[in-house]
């Protein structure tokens, strides 16, 4: 069975999902050693890239320094 229209679009990555990706990728980084390094599990920074789960901002903000 297809997921619903707003099933597909709650899974949709968001700007964030797709730069936090971005990010690591520029750095040549795994999830597991930015999920790490932002104190959370590879799993949970694996939910935030495909967009099936969105941080709140106390755990956003204490992330690494976007600076190379």
């Amino acid at each position: 069975m297809a997921p619903t229209t707003a099933a597909a679009a709650e899974r949709r990555p968001s700007p964030f999902s797709r730069e936090v990706r971005r990010w690591r990728a520029l750095r040549r980084m795994s999830q597991l050693e930015l999920a790490t390094l932002a104190g959370t599990t590879q799993r949970h920074l694996g939910f935030i890239e495909s967009g099936r789960s969105a941080p709140g901002r106390a755990r956003w903000c204490g992330w690494p320094s976007p600076s190379p």
